[in-house]
Parts: structure tokens; C-alpha cells; sequence
């Protein structure tokens, strides 16, 4: 077995759910004496702890002092304090709508449950229809821990089901698909059917027989729809790649003159481009541009093609395709660098070295650039920065920005005053909720501009400045080298290193800048993210992921957990560090396993291992994969750049080099493939 390059994580817990930490947590005498910035974050805290023991009276009274105003704290308090009245049974005096506003404000370790829990409470105060109204909105915003009110519409209890799959209750969101579908018209019955398949194959991804079962019904008669046979063969092709092909050709012989027919002739040929059935991939590429050549796959056709022409050693054609790829579509870069790949193998080095040259020039931090500079012989490679001057870019300094917030109304200072509070004690939702209204309500004017975008900055906003002007002005500084003057402030803006000290706290031997790279990539820095595929937070971590970790430590996950700035670095630290050990360290691989499944990166580095590394990259057969790949290797090398680290530029980005085989540099993770597979024969 090769030789671990990290020591696993020994993170004992997770994080909890308290405001402040152990040491922090108030008594009473020290709750009267402490500083206004943290006295309502303090008070949330004390009466948190008063819960836990039991305490709610005087919990309730702790609340009650702090529950006055209208911004995002006050409304936290006041949810809270509702709360505790309505499970003591008392009238709640707050609205239904402030309920509703706050109960996100902070999460104060309160979970959805026990949010439904309050509203049902509440329900039982109103008036009979207003209450009947209340509960079956929790049944319907509500559905994993609640049952069905008999009042719900069928639309109503389809829209609960709905809102099971957006809470990843899948099992849940299927069974009451299912228990819909039996009480359904038939009318309605096959776009029932149609949901319960996409369930299955998007979401639950597993039981690909039954999905198939489920479209071959959908496209047995004549009015047989094309979307049907499409998913159809995206179910077989979970299960046996021939198998699909047989319906693309069906699609193709039953609906010839469809506009999307190419796109069943174009997936055709590249299920025997990713099967090695080349010279049949080839012929059908072909064919393809010949009967449609101005087809909207006919780029994507050339790119394939001359991939495929590359495997077979037909250089001079795949230069042809890798051309046309970059001289006409939006992949400039890629089909440019394969270009100069078919030249080198030609004999023609000196076409190629200038090809090379343009791209290390032009986009030196890029992967193709990288690679591009790792090919070229020292003596030829250009500077690495091209300018020596930083244009000004304003902004402010922090005293400056000290002294425009002595400058704002008392009520506004407070509020940032309780942001920083909050964002230091690791509720960084609540310092953007506190901010945004602070801006709202007091930075409206563009002479407070350079303020909002300097307070975005310290209070962790990174993804909202980074869609500033001012960020846009400071990419400028990208071309000089970071430790020239003013040029590291710069950099620092575009590249942040936000949630340094939480990282620092759970990273083990993962590199931070691994962290930061793959939270511009994932999330662009922003705690609420949630992608198409369910992946949650600042690193994307899916559910299935997340779930073993906090269930190591005995605690019951819930997904919106991952949404916690602190608990998503903590799962994200275990994940990394335990592909970091799977893969010998290997970036390119944990980061391919880390987005596709460690199951499918070992399966693409079996069949492939006798590749050259950026070929390798290339037949990676998901494009978000592949691009994964390539643009955090260009972000980790800006970090590591701005970080001081030397060296070759792809090695900095953690990448072998080009031409070398995987064979070679992965012979670690090859070796544990092969003894795993011979100790399960």
C-alpha cells in the first residue's frame, strides 16, 4: 500500500449549536455587565442555556428584556422567545409573519421539527379557521415531521411531496408520490409516473431497473414522446451502455426529422468513444458531420473526434478538429493546446513551442497555461507577470472605514457592532443578515460604496463584494506579481481567505489553500449555497457525506446542519483528508473522487492509467468533473502564489506533469486498486 501523505483528522465533535463557546456562556451577574455589542447575543446565549436545564420561565424573562425592534436580531429574539411561551402554553403575542421571519434569523441549535412543533402550538391558540389555516401550512412547509391534515387539496399534498425532495427526503417524497398516484386520475397518471422516474434516477440515483420499467411503459404506444426515450436511455445507460444505444437508435428511426435526433447521433458515437470502440466512434463522428454540419454538436462532434483521432494516432487529423475547436468556439484554449499536442507528436516542435508560448503568456494561471508552460523549455517560457505597477484602485483603509462608521446613526453602528460580534463567535448568517440591514437602512447613498464593500470583506460577505466594481477594478492587479506594493491588497480582495481560523481548527495536513479553492469553485464563498445535485454549503458537501460524519459522533444528522459554516468545513476536513490517504495525496484524483464518487475516480483511473496525465484529464466522462478538475487547480495556484509557495506552476496547483503517464505518477493509488481487487477475488 503507498505511503500516506496526511494524518487522518482526530476531531473528537462536531461543532454545536452555541453562540458563543464554552468559555463565553454568561451568568447572570455577567449577562447585566456585559458590553452592548454582545448583550442580545449574550442574552440569546444565557437563555439557551437556561432551556437546557429546564430553566424556560426564566429564560422567557431573558428574552423578553432584548425583544424590542425590527432588524434581524430582534426578530431572533423575538421567535425564540414566542417559542418558549407557546411550550409553556402561554399566548405568544407575535405575528404569524414575524413567527415565520425569525425562525431562520438564528438557528440557535433549533431544528425544523421543533420549529413545526411551535407553529402546531400556535395553530392551537388562533382562531378556529386561522388555526386549521396554520396547520395545514406546517403539514405542507412542514411534511418530514408531520402527518397529512385531511383539508389538503390534491395539489396541496402534491406540493408536500415536493417539499420533501427539497428537504432530501427522498424515500419520504416517494412514498407519497406513490400514494398519490394510486388515488390519481389517469390523466394525471403518467406525468405522476414521469416525476416518480426522475425522483429515482436524479435524486435517489439508485433503483435504475425500476426507472427503466417505469419509461418503457411511458413509451410503449404511438404517441410515445422523445423527452420519454431520451431518459429512457440515460436509466439503460446506468446499467449497460450497448443497452442505450439501442435507444438512441430507436429514437433516431422513430422520430428522424426531430430537431434533437442529433443529439441521439451525437451520444451514440460518444458511448464508443468513452467504450474504446474508436474506429466506430470515428465512422459515426463522421457521418454525423456529413449529414448535419452546421448542427449546434457539430463543435462539440470536431472536439470528440479529434480526441478520438489523438488515442489512434492520427495526429495530422486530430489537428484539423483541435483547430477548428480553437478558432471558433468559446473552448479557445483547450482546442489551442491539443493543437500544439498533435504538433509536437508531428515533428513540428517549433509550431507547437510558439502555440505553447501564446498560452503561458496570455493566461499564465490557467490550466491550460500551466500545462502549456510545463511543455516548453525553460529558456522559452515567458515572464510570469507582465506589469510592475498597481493602478490605483481606491477603497478603504481600516481606519478610514473606522472612522466613516463613527460617522452612521448610533442604531446602525450598534448592529455592526453586534455583525462583527456575531461573526466572531461563528454565526456568520447573522453578521450578512445584520449587514444587509444596515446597508438597507443606512448605506444607501453611493458615497457609502467604499464602506459596504470593505465591510463585506471583514464580515465574511466575500461572494457580494466579489460581484462588485471595485472587485472587478482589482482583477487588474492579477498581472503583477503579489508581493509588489499594493498589489497583495488586491489579490487578497479577489482571493480571500475567509473562515481562516475554523479551517485552521479542523484542516489536519490538508493544505488550507485546498479549502479556499474549492469554496471559490463550489460555493463562491457563500454559506447558503445549494447546487442542482443537493450539495450544501461553503464545500458542496452532499448529504451522503455528511451523514457518516456526524453520525460518528453520535449525533442524528440533519442536512440543514451542512448549511452551518463550521459543521460544512468540519465534514468537508474528513472527506478531504480521508481521499488525501485513498489517493496518496494526489490532488487531481481527491478532487475527481470528491465530486463524482471515490468509486468512479477509481474506476476512470483503472481505465486509463496508461494515458498521459492531461489526456487523462480530458476523457475524464463528466464535463463537470473535468471542469472541477481544471479550474481549482487554476485557483489553487493563485493561492498558492499569493501564499509564497515556489516552484513549477502546475506543481503548485498539485499537478504532475503533462506527458507524464498516470501509470507512473499514480502508482500508489494503482497498486491499492490491485491488491483490493485480488483480496475480493
Amino acid at each position: 500500500m503507498c505511503l500516506t501523505i496526511l494524518v487522518l483528522l482526530s476531531v473528537g465533535v462536531l461543532p454545536g449549536e452555541a453562540i458563543l463557546s464554552e468559555g463565553d456562556i454568561p451568568t447572570p451577574a455577567a449577562f447585566e455587565e456585559s458590553p452592548p455589542r454582545l448583550q442580545r447575543l449574550w442574552a440569546l446565549n444565557f437563555a439557551r442555556e437556561l432551556e437546557a436545564v429546564g430553566e424556560i420561565h426564566r429564560a422567557v424573562e431573558t428574552l423578553t428584556a432584548l425583544a424590542q425592534g425590527d432588524d434581524p436580531l430582534a426578530i431572533a429574539i423575538q421567535f425564540h422567545e414566542a417559542r418558549l411561551r407557546l411550550e409553556l402554553g402561554e399566548p405568544a403575542h407575535l405575528s404569524l409573519q414575524s413567527l415565520l421571519a425569525g425562525k431562520g434569523a438564528v438557528r440557535w441549535g433549533i431544528s425544523r421539527k421543533q420549529e413545526a412543533q411551535a407553529l402546531t402550538a400556535l395553530a392551537a391558540q388562533l382562531a378556529a379557521e386561522d388555526g386549521l389555516g396554520l396547520l395545514n401550512y406546517v403539514a405542507i412547509e412542514y411534511p418530514r415531521w408531520t402527518e397529512p391534515t385531511p383539508g389538503l387539496t390534491a395539489e396541496q399534498l402534491h406540493q408536500r411531496a415536493r417539499n420533501l425532495i427539497r428537504d432530501m427526503d427522498y424515500p419520504g417524497a416517494l412514498e407519497e408520490l406513490e400514494r398519490i398516484l394510486g388515488k390519481s386520475e389517469p390523466s394525471k397518471r403518467q406525468d405522476l409516473q414521469r416525476e416518480i422516474g426522475h425522483l429515482m434516477g436524479d435524486k435517489i440515483r439508485d433503483g435504475y431497473d425500476r426507472v427503466e420499467k417505469i419509461y418503457r411503459e411511458l413509451t410503449k404506444g404511438d404517441d410515445r414522446h422523445i423527452d420519454d426515450l431520451f431518459y429512457l436511455a440515460y436509466a439503460v445507460g446506468k446499467q449497460d451502455d450497448e443497452a442505450a444505444v439501442a435507444v438512441y437508435e430507436e429514437i433516431i428511426q422513430r422520430f428522424p426529422y426531430h430537431a434533437d435526433v442529433n443529439k441521439a447521433r451525437f451520444f451514440i458515437a460518444w458511448t464508443f468513444f468513452h467504450l474504446e470502440r474508436l474506429d466506430d466512434a470515428v465512422s459515426l463522428f463522421d457521418e454525423f458531420l456529413r449529414r448535419q454540419p452546421a448542427s449546434s454538436y457539430r463543435f462539440a462532434v470536431r472536439w470528440y473526434r479529434g480526441l478520438t483521432h489523438f488515442r489512434l494516432g492520427h495526429f495530422a487529423k486530430a489537428l484539423a478538429d483541435f483547430d477548428v475547436v480553437g478558432n471558433n468556439t468559446a473552448n479557445r484554449s483547450k482546442g489551442n493546446y491539443w493543437s500544439a499536442r498533435c504538433l509536437q507528436q508531428l515533428g513540428e516542435s517549433s509550431r507547437a513551442d510558439k502555440i505553447f508560448i501564446g498560452l503561458a503568456s496570455r493566461e499564465p494561471f490557467s490550466y491550460y497555461g500551466m500545462m502549456s508552460r510545463a511543455l516548453l523549455a525553460e529558456t522559452e517560457r515567458p515572464p510570469l507577470f507582465v506589469d510592475t505597477k498597481v493602478e490605483p484602485v481606491g477603497g478603504l483603509s481600516d481606519v478610514e472605514a473606522r472612522t466613516a462608521i463613527g460617522q452612521l446613526p448610533t442604531h446602525a453602528q450598534q448592529l455592526l457592532d453586534e455583525a462583527f460580534a456575531a461573526f466572531e463567535v461563528g454565526e456568520p448568517g447573522l453578521a450578512e443578515s445584520l449587514l444587509r440591514h444596515v446597508e438597507v437602512s443606512s448605506l444607501t447613498s453611493t458615497r457609502h460604496a467604499p464602506l459596504r464593500r470593505w465591510l463585506q470583506l471583514k464580515l465574511g460577505v466575500a461572494h457580494a463584494y466579489l460581484r462588485s466594481n471595485e472587485s472587478r477594478l482589482c482583477r487588474r492587479a492579477l498581472t503583477v506579481d503579489p508581493t509588489a506594493p499594493d498589489a497583495a491588497a488586491c489579490w487578497q480582495r479577489v482571493y480571500p481567505m475567509p473562515y481562516a481560523q475554523q479551517i485552521a481548527a479542523v484542516r489536519g495536513e490538508v493544505p488550507a489553500a485546498v479549502f479556499w479553492s474549492v469554496m471559490r469553485q463550489e460555493s463562491y464563498y457563500t454559506p447558503t449555497a445549494r447546487s442542482h445535485a443537493d450539495a450544501l454549503g461553503l464545500m458542496q458537501v452532499i448529504p451522503q457525506v455528511g451523514e457518516p460524519a456526524v453520525a460518528s459522533v453520535g449525533r442524528v444528522f440533519v442536512p440543514d446542519e451542512l448549511y452551518e459554516p463550521q459543521t460544512n468545513l468540519t465534514v468537508f476536513a474528513r472527506a478531504a483528508a480521508e481521499r488525501f490517504e485513498r489517493y496518496c495525496g494526489h490532488l487531481p484524483l481527491v478532487l475527481m473522487s470528491y465530486n463524482a464518487t471515490p468509486q468512479r475516480a477509481d474506476e476512470w483511473l483503472r481505465d486509463n492509467h496508461d494515458l498521459p496525465f492531461d489526456l487523462f484529464v480530458e476523457e475524464i466522462p463528466y464535463n463537470e468533473t473535468r471542469d472541477y478538475v481544471k479550474n481549482i487547480s487554476s485557483h489553487l495556484l493563485r493561492y498558492q502564489t499569493l501564499l509564497g509557495v515556489g516552484g513549477e506552476l502546475h506543481e503548485r496547483a498539485g499537478l504532475p506533469h503533462p506527458s507524464a503517464l498516470v501509470s507512473d505518477v499514480y502508482a500508489g493509488p494503482l497498486k491499492r486498486l490491485s491488491e483490493t481487487e485480488l483480496a475480493i477475488r
